[in-house]
């Protein structure tokens, strides 16, 4: 199990939880090939992690919503397989609550880092949460498209603020100067 953005989970609180509040997904033109993917991803998964994916599954449009990523975005599915936990901690967490303190604790976590390496940890892992975070909520029709917009706007500016501490922790001749 990948540990990405430990801490950022909320309570698990129904009536909020992203896989209640989708409202659309996508159609999926090759659904058996799809389906079977995401079949055999979650036969490679814990037990655990299964049971929890199949049980958020079960949510209205969360199986179309994966099954449309699977099909259409490599990209996101690369991000949903390389960490499970994520993808359940996401299903379950209010996308406003989670987004905001996401950046805030990165934010946190970025100014008190004490190497490059682990400033390009954090802006991998913001990067990797946010983004699959807004997708889902773009996806699943549960964001407007300038909620979206703003997620996107909030996700470059914390990447950028942490881009630059990456570069101001490099050594002077390390930058060319």
């Amino acid at each position: 199990m990948n540990s990405s953005a430990p801490g950022y989970a909320e309570a698990n609180v129904k009536s909020t939880a992203l896989a209640a509040l989708f409202a659309d997904g996508p159609r999926v033109a090759a659904s058996d090939k799809a389906e079977q993917r995401l079949n055999d991803w979650l036969g490679a998964l814990e037990p655990e992690q299964a049971a929890a994916l199949d049980d958020l599954l079960d949510r209205r449009f969360a199986k179309a919503i994966l099954l449309g990523i699977i099909e259409f975005s490599p990209y996101l599915f690369d991000l949903m397989r390389a960490d499970a936990a994520r993808l359940i901690r996401l299903l379950e967490c209010d996308p406003q609550a989670h987004l905001a303190a996401l950046l805030e604790n990165t934010s946190r976590e970025v100014s008190a880092a004490s190497s490059e390496s682990e400033l390009m940890h954090l802006l991998r892992r913001l990067k990797s949460e946010a983004a699959l975070l807004i997708a889902l909520c773009d996806i699943g029709g549960v964001w407007p498209v300038m909620r979206v917009t703003a997620g996107d706007a909030a996700l470059s500016a914390a990447s950028r603020d942490c881009a630059r501490k990456v570069v101001a922790s490099k050594p002077r001749k390390a930058r060319g100067e």
